[in-house]
């Protein structure tokens, strides 16, 4: 017709099918059921994505934290607690790893069926679990390097009262010393007390959380306060079996006492007399004096410094 090339339409049943109404809202259902399964499983799998953003499980930096953290001496209620959550995270993971499906479509679980789609997430689970148990393990670590670090310094001290303590006097000199260590070990005894309640509270929490670690350092570290108490004890004990002793030497010290404050004021009289500041001194002596008192000034400040010590630890 003219020329002109005309495309010719069929119709046929076919069409009638694909515009009749029931047919449209049956695809149109379909549809929606499809996007809301995808939207679902999209939800249930971003869940687990976010988790590297989220909790920081595989920081690349995680050995450099632990080194820092080590560094800052942690209290052991902020190691214990790290511990604690991801001890929790752990088992957690492991209790959704061996369940068959979670409650809901949308919910957190390691196999997931919406509809026809099924989504196993047990490997992604299983890591999770791993990577916390990996952060339990470092957390405990550094509670183990706190501990025994405490522990060591406090055997130290502790081995040094015990030598000193064993000392027995049979001079002024080493009265005076034992004296001294007693007098030591009861102003330090409230910290001590505190420092070894921390010790014994971190290993608690390391045998709390099957760290492996030999037991005999475990139960020293919990039995520290009783070997510390038994030293306090005897440093009482070993005052009051040195009180015969102390009274030999009370009067003794307050006779040197005395004798000190008789010196101090003879050689005040002395430096008035002839001491740097008489006028028919020259500049020259004048300076060599001053130099000679210097030095009598300093011995008679550590006499002085003695004295006083002595007379606090016999109660002068």
């Amino acid at each position: 017709s003219d020329g002109v090339n005309e495309t010719t339409y069929y119709y046929t049943f076919y069409h009638d099918i694909e515009h009749h109404p029931a047919i449209t809202n049956t695809l149109e259902t379909i549809k929606k059921k499809m996007d809301q399964m995808y939207a679902c499983v999209d939800s249930a799998v971003n869940v687990w994505r976010n988790w590297d953003e989220s909790s920081g499980f595989w920081e690349s930096t995680r050995k450099l934290q632990m080194e820092q953290l080590l560094e800052n001496d942690p209290s052991c209620e902020h190691l214990v607690n790290q511990i604690a959550k991801f001890e929790g995270t752990s088992q957690i993971m492991r209790t959704i790893a061996e369940s068959d499906q979670s409650v809901a479509p949308c919910e957190k679980g390691s196999f997931l069926t919406v509809g026809f789609i099924s989504v196993n997430c047990t490997d992604v689970v299983i890591g999770i679990s791993n990577q916390a148990v990996h952060w339990k393990f470092d957390y405990c670590q550094v509670l183990h390097s706190t501990a025994k670090i405490r522990m060591d310094t406090f055997s130290q001290t502790f081995g040094d009262f015990r030598k000193h303590l064993n000392v027995n006097p049979d001079n002024l000199e080493d009265l005076k010393f034992v004296l001294r260590i007693i007098t030591q070990i009861s102003d330090v005894n409230m910290d001590m007390e505190l420092i070894c309640l921390d010790i014994k509270e971190r290993y608690e929490s390391l045998k709390k959380y099957a760290m492996h670690i030999p037991a005999e350092e475990i139960e020293r570290g919990i039995s520290l306060g009783s070997e510390w108490r038994s030293l306090v004890n005897d440093s009482r004990t070993k005052d009051l079996r040195l009180l015969d002793v102390k009274g030999k030497f009370r009067d003794s010290t307050k006779t040197q006492a005395q004798m000190f404050c008789k010196r101090t004021f003879e050689e005040k009289r002395r430096f008035l007399d002839s001491g740097p500041g008489l006028s028919t001194i020259s500049l020259d002596d004048g300076l060599k004096k001053l130099e000679e008192w210097k030095a009598i000034l300093d011995q008679m400040r550590g006499e002085k410094l003695e004295l006083q010590n002595a007379e606090l630890l016999f109660g002068l």
